[in-house]
């Protein structure tokens, strides 16, 4: 949970700063094996601890005065006892033990697991013969551990015995197994996106520990395997797991706050994110979610909650500047959108106005500055991306968050805008077709991956339009057909055939885009007007002023798809690229099965007849095993026919689900007979149904045998579904 982080926690400091200690980035170990793993033979193990009660020890001598440590094999999560004791000098001594240090199986990069600037690991015994130290293991792994013995009267004052010790139990995983399994969990739970994944891992490391109010624990071995740790702890948890999933991140320390986090590279941009004082389970402030208020902000919203971070980050050597918000959390999610949209009216009048500079109150008057400042920074950021304009004129608006605090108790909140005034320039005339009518993929002009998509392949009305990665289905191909009696271009999804339609017929800034039912209305209409670079704008036939756009200029997957104010920026230019044969696949071919080369397709009893079946044969150099491949450019997809017969490799009744066979068919152009053959490793395709990359085509039972059927099925990219196509 987050608590007050005070200046006590700078202590941490001497964490990287002690260089006697290891570096949790850099330092290597001792060259020195484990004790516990290279002692003596069981045998003469068992009569040292006869003799003293204790399998092990190490030792040290300064003068005439010697410190010895001893202790037995360590239990993971068991308090291992470390018998502490001495001989020669005075015969009265002071003790203390190190913090431990921790380090992953075989890597030998020590980190402390506490903070060695903490009461319990710098102060020393009273004068004694000997003592007991204890500390519970709770990682696979090795462990450093230090200790000291000072007798002044014999001039000792700096006697240091230094042990590894290795442990190891699958009860207690080390913490680079953690991680990986936390890594490989949100791979199988995100998009795979940098920003994703480091939301997930921040998220996931939220739910495994509790703040340290004792200050004592600072260690991603603390944090994954005890469940505390103080901001130290939180910092380094998750730089190790943002470093196993492969994205860039750095420590960010105030000292003067005495408080650390993380600086996150996403999509090429710092961003300063603090899982400390996002860990917490309340929700005082609206629909603020204070659980994701640290997440993804900027140094200037940051030095709000932390002052001595205005000093750090505005020095010449400071390397993680961190200025943009496009990827914070709520600008991601659309509801620093939400929050913005609630001005626009009360902004739009001072505007109509044609006021160069304007104020207006803040609806969170009554949220503590430290809250409202970093809300409103965001807010004022999502203000500017949206478009404004008045009457005739485009508008450019500077938007700034105002806190000011005049006592303890009272405070103003405002925003603070200018604005500059220009001219609409004139529109092109778009009366002319401006690309060839055919199937297109619309293409993000900033991240070409991401392409316009019906959201689940959908045959629906209504269904909405998003953007996507790129699969080569045809969820996400769209047929222009441009109608010169309309002036305007129709768009249709080419495995739906419905109509990409403005929602409603509703013709202002940030109505919805979906599929809809042709039906030659306004809401369907649409031009098509080129720009530099070869990218096109697309806007709503007879409203120049909207255009299709990429909600909040975001192009990861799921990202809706709108109308809104046309302003030039990327997140509305669009690529059309024609779907091509990626496959370079064209010719007559025997289809041969990828882990026995000598069953190949086959039609039934080389059958002429329609309905024939479709199975695997001994190769016998007949043309009833020779199929001919024809990419359909206006489909954007195969049609494979038997070189014999001339009928259409088909799936039967065109039931696109798993386990339906595979038949021949008399050729005629429907979903049935539209194949996409997709390229895998080894020189090997995968033939799936055009628009249902779900499924495959297989060989029953994943049998090579004479007469194994031949279906469709569930895509699991086994050898049964993996096939070489030898040309004749």
């Amino acid at each position: 949970m987050t608590g007050d982080i005070d200046a006590s926690e700078i202590g941490n400091e001497s964490i990287k700063n002690d260089s006697d200690l290891a570096n949790p980035i850099s330092h290597q170990a001792e060259p020195q094996v484990s004790l516990a793993s290279d002692m003596s033979p069981d045998s003469e193990q068992a009569t040292k601890a006869a003799v003293s009660g204790y399998q092990y020890s190490d030792s040290a001598t300064s003068g005439s005065v010697t410190l010895t440590v001893e202790w037995n094999d360590p239990i993971l999560g068991q308090p291992t006892t470390f018998h502490v004791s001495a001989t020669g000098g005075s015969g009265s001594y002071l003790f203390r033990m190190d913090a431990p240090s921790y380090s992953n199986p075989n890597e030998y990069v020590y980190e402390s697991v506490a903070d060695p600037s903490r009461g319990e690991w710098t102060k020393y015994t009273n004068a004694c013969v000997s003592h007991d130290f204890t500390f519970t293991t709770t990682a696979t792994g090795s462990y450093n551990f230090r200790f000291y013995l000072m007798d002044k009267a014999s001039g000792v004052y700096y006697l240091r015995t230094n042990t590894y010790i290795q442990v190891a139990d699958d009860a207690y995983p080390s913490v680079a197994s953690i991680v990986d399994a936390a890594v490989s969990q949100a791979k199988q739970n995100t998009n795979g996106s940098e920003y994703e994944m480091a939301l997930y891992l921040h998220d996931w490391l939220l739910d495994q520990l509790e703040y340290d109010n004792s200050l004592k624990w600072s260690s991603a071995e603390s944090a994954l395997t005890r469940g505390l740790g103080t901001c130290q702890a939180y910092e380094s948890a998750y730089s190790k797991l943002l470093t196993a999933a492969g994205i860039t991140n750095s420590e960010t320390r105030d000292t003067f706050d005495g408080h650390t986090w993380n600086a996150v590279k996403l999509d090429g941009k710092w961003y300063q994110v603090d899982c400390t004082w996002d860990d917490t389970s309340d929700n005082f402030y609206g629909d603020l979610d204070q659980r994701h208020l640290y997440f993804c902000i900027t140094d200037e919203l940051m030095a709000i909650a932390h002052k001595g971070h205005a000093k750090i980050y505005t020095a010449d050597e400071y390397a993680t500047r961190s200025t943009s918000l496009k990827d914070n959390y709520f600008v991601h999610n659309g509801k620093a959108d939400e929050w913005a949209a609630k001005y626009d009216d009360r902004i739009q009048q001072h505007l109509d106005a044609k006021e160069n500079k304007f104020s207006i109150d803040a609806d969170n008057q009554l949220f503590p500055p430290s809250i409202s400042g970093i809300q409103n920074g965001i807010i004022a950021f999502t203000m500017e991306q949206r478009e404004w304009k008045t009457n005739s004129a485009k508008v450019d608006l500077t938007a700034a968050s105002n806190i000011t605090i005049t006592s303890n108790r009272e405070w103003t909140a405002r925003f603070d805008f200018e604005v500059e005034y220009s001219k609409m320039p004139a529109m092109p005339d778009i009366s002319e077709r401006t690309v060839e009518d055919g199937i297109y993929v619309i293409q993000c002009s900033f991240s070409p991956e991401s392409v316009i998509d019906v959201q689940g392949g959908s045959w629906d009305s209504r269904a909405n339009i998003q953007l996507w990665k790129s699969n080569g289905t045809m969820a996400q191909a769209f047929l222009f057909r441009y109608d010169e009696a309309a002036g305007a271009y129709e768009i249709t999804n080419a495995k739906s055939e419905m109509a990409l339609d403005v929602q409603g017929g509703l013709m202002s800034s940030g109505v919805n885009v979906q599929q809809y039912v042709p039906n030659s209305t306004e809401a369907q209409r649409w031009s098509v007007v080129p720009n530099e670079h070869g990218t096109f704008t697309l806007s709503p036939a007879g409203h120049p002023e909207l255009a299709l756009d990429a909600s909040g200029g975001r192009s990861t997957p799921g990202t809706n798809i709108q109308v809104y104010a046309a302003n030039g920026t990327e997140a509305q230019r669009w690529t059309l690229k024609k779907p091509g044969n990626e496959s370079g696949i064209n010719g007559i071919y025997v289809i041969q099965c990828s882990f026995s080369p000598e069953s190949v397709i086959d039609v039934q009893g080389g059958s002429w007849d329609s309905r024939a079946n479709i199975q695997l044969w001994k190769s016998n150099g007949t043309m009833a095993q020779a199929f001919l491949f024809r990419y359909d450019e206006a489909a954007g997809a195969y049609e494979i026919t038997n070189a014999k017969s001339e009928m259409a490799l088909d799936v039967q009744g065109g039931l696109m689900s798993s386990g339906v066979n595979v038949q021949q068919y008399v050729p005629n152009s429907t979903e049935a007979q539209r194949w996409s053959v997709v390229p895998n490793e080894h020189g090997t395709f995968t033939l799936s149904p055009a628009g249902h990359p779900e499924l495959a085509l297989d060989a029953s039972g994943g049998r090579s045998t004479p007469g194994t059927n031949i279906q469709v099925y569930a895509a699991n990219g086994t050898e049964a579904q993996r096939w070489v196509l030898k040309k004749i």
